[in-house]
């Protein structure tokens, strides 16, 4: 066997070890009742390269890599700590959950897949979970999962190139590579990407890079930064990157494990100066020596924020978060830890294991669970001055989980507690067909329009892929009806040579840099499953596009009398894909009759659909004639209302 195989699969046989039973037991870190500002270190890569995607991409497809594993491959997932908040109630009590009203969200204007439970390319090796991962450019998605990473016409969904994952990174060093991520920074019109590797090895490293320009199938930098260390007298790893930027920086945060134990020591972040990583001469800040698990780093949709906001998720039982926040100049960032803090949405228990239900397999009636992952955050942005993050959560509280469900929580830059809520069938059992939900990312465009992507699991049905929708002025606490864009297609049952049917361990959704207010989300499903039993479940990824466009304009305002005697105007409204609504405002209140185009219609019945580029000519009668200078507004939406500056008008 090829040494570097040989080294892969022992080392993969550790932490499958430390996985089962050291992972599970990590020890309590020190509480940090905070703020508490940590001093970094000045750091620069360990080594660098240069690549073309593209021109990788034909390499690897005439010269396969020998540099794969010779085994199938399972990332490791290191099991987030439950630590007990000093002067926090074991079991917060809820607020009252506003009842989610049964509207729908909107179906997705594009989908199609991302990339499939293929081997790495010139390999046979497979890989458990697909880490599933992606970003949206202008005119290209770029699919990064841990088997290989893959470029897309965004329209089309037409496979450009595709390379392994441990190819792209090999002329950093790097081997072994897993856990990828990937963002995509609408301001300076790049891709961003990082991941670890070299698992359970001194040489335990952070991957990291950019591309040249918009287009990932083209000229990348990449950098890497050895990051293994001894902790507290035992050599340690990295696991589980989490990444986000700001103007000012890129953050990736690590969580350390022991090499030898198998407990968590530890989270460390790299604060990259993002204007040398553009100018291609990186230098960064690491930060040790943090206590919480999983700091999230956010996706900062401002041009001019200065300051990078980083929640992590603390305590299931208390519903505890900390705010972390990067202050500082590029060059030298200033990490404080925030204080502990409860939100309003009540307590939960801790998901483990595998608990999610999903259909019985079809030949042999068997029954096998889905892995639920943990209550870490998965995702976190800046839009509008405030926080946004989503994590899965076990019901009830400090009980046995009847289901899982997406909670989303909005907070101010203090981070306190704004609003939030949670996708969830309240009725759902392991057995009763009911829906749970889990694995969600988050994202929120110009508007605070915001999309939740998530997986959808069920005792009647395969492995889903969805998402549920939220309009700026939709009641506080609610999401609209979950939406699944991919159905489940097959049971799906594949441990390897361990004791877990992985799925995860995350997802993306993110803001179309088009516009910045179409939504997109790429989540796992089930394909049908190859054979029976243990290893014959397939996953996939596939994306969804939820349109929804810019307000549209108005033009040609014309008012004329109509009989008997109301007055009437003649609108012009140009845009794209919207819903003209037909309520109308006068005098102050929404009346319950009006007259589009001549005829009478009720409120919230929608008038027409502009489904095309072009103009369409609505007229609003006033229904009584009566008044001057009445204030009206008109509804149009995409696919829901937004108002349109009010029209004054006077009667003839």
């Amino acid at each position: 066997m090829n040494p570097k195989n040989l080294r892969t699969l022992i080392l993969g046989a550790l932490i499958i070890g430390y996985i089962f039973l050291g992972g599970l037991n990590s020890p309590t870190p020190v509480i940090a009742q905070g703020p508490t500002v940590i001093q970094g270190i000045p750091v620069v890569p360990t080594s660098s390269a240069t690549i073309n995607f593209a021109e990788l991409a034909k390499q690897h497809a005439t010269t396969p890599s020998t540099s794969e594993p010779g085994v199938n491959f399972i990332a490791p997932f290191m099991q987030a700590p439950e630590p007990t908040a000093i002067g926090q109630s074991a079991q917060r009590t809820a607020i009252a959950q506003p009842v989610r009203p049964s509207v729908a969200s909107p179906a997705p204007a594009l989908n199609y897949m991302g990339m499939d439970d293929i081997a790495a390319v010139g390999s046979t090796l497979r890989m458990i979970p697909p880490d599933t991962d992606g970003a949206v450019g202008p005119t290209r998605v770029f699919v990064t999962l841990n088997n290989n990473y893959r470029v897309q016409d965004k329209t089309t969904g037409a496979t450009v190139s595709t390379v392994s994952m441990n190819t792209f990174w090999a002329g950093t060093g790097a081997t072994g590579n897993f856990d990828p991520k990937t963002l995509y920074d609408p301001y300076n019109n790049r891709f961003i990407v990082a991941g670890v590797s070299n698992v359970a090895s001194p040489s335990s490293s952070i991957v990291y890079g950019v591309s040249d320009t918009s287009d990932p199938n083209g000229t990348w930098k990449l950098y890497r930064y050895i990051v293994g260390a001894t902790i507290g007298g035992v050599p340690s790893w990295a696991d589980y990157p989490t990444m986000g930027f700001n103007k000012n920086w890129v953050a990736i945060s690590v969580n350390m494990f022991g090499t030898t134990d198998g407990l968590f020591k530890e989270s460390r972040m790299l604060v990259i100066n993002y204007p040398n990583l553009l100018a291609g001469a990186p230098t960064g800040t690491l930060f040790t020596g943090l206590s919480d698990f999983a700091v999230q780093p956010a996706v900062t949709y401002s041009a001019t924020e200065n300051t990078l906001y980083a929640p992590a998720h603390w305590n299931s039982s208390a519903a505890s978060y900390r705010l972390n926040t990067i202050t500082g100049t590029p060059a030298s960032p200033l990490y404080t830890q925030g204080v502990l803090k409860t939100n309003s949405l009540g307590a939960w228990t801790v998901p483990s294991g595998d608990i999610q239900p999903q259909a019985p397999e079809p030949v042999t009636g068997a029954t096998a669970k889905i892995n639920a992952g943990d209550a870490r955050i998965l995702n976190a942005v800046f839009r509008n001055g405030n926080i946004w993050y989503a994590q899965t959560v076990g019901l009830p509280a400090g009980g046995i989980i009847s289901h899982l469900a997406a909670q989303w929580v909005k907070l101010d830059t203090s981070g306190n507690f704004v609003d939030g809520g949670r996708v969830e069938d309240p009725t759902a059992t392991v057995s009763n067909g009911g829906k749970w939900y889990s694995y969600p990312t988050i994202t929120v465009n110009k508007n605070n329009d915001v999309l939740l992507g998530f997986s959808q699991f069920s005792s009647s049905q395969y492995a889903a892929a969805g998402y549920a929708y939220r309009q700026n002025t939709d009641a506080a606490g609610t999401m609209r009806d979950p939406y699944i864009y991919k159905a489940g297609e097959g049971y799906y049952y594949k441990t390897y040579s361990g004791t877990r049917n992985r799925w995860g361990d995350y997802s993306n959704t993110q803001v179309d840099p088009s516009n910045d207010t179409d939504l997109w989300t790429i989540q796992e499903y089930a394909k049908p499953q190859v054979g029976t039993g243990n290893g014959s479940g397939i996953w996939s990824t596939w994306w969804a596009k939820v349109a929804i466009g810019a307000p549209p304009t108005i033009t040609g305002l014309s008012p004329f009398t109509t009989a008997p005697g109301g007055l009437g105007f003649t609108l012009t409204v140009t845009g794209t894909n919207y819903i003209a609504s037909s309520i109308v405002r006068w005098n102050g209140a929404d009346r319950t009759t009006i007259y589009v185009n001549s005829t009478q219609l009720t409120a919230n019945i929608l008038a027409g659909d502009i489904a095309t580029p072009g103009i369409a000519s609505v007229t609003v009668y006033n229904p009584d004639g009566t008044g001057t200078s009445n204030p009206a507004n008109f509804y149009i939406g995409p696919p829901a209302k937004h108002y349109l500056p009010v029209i004054s008008k006077s009667s003839p």
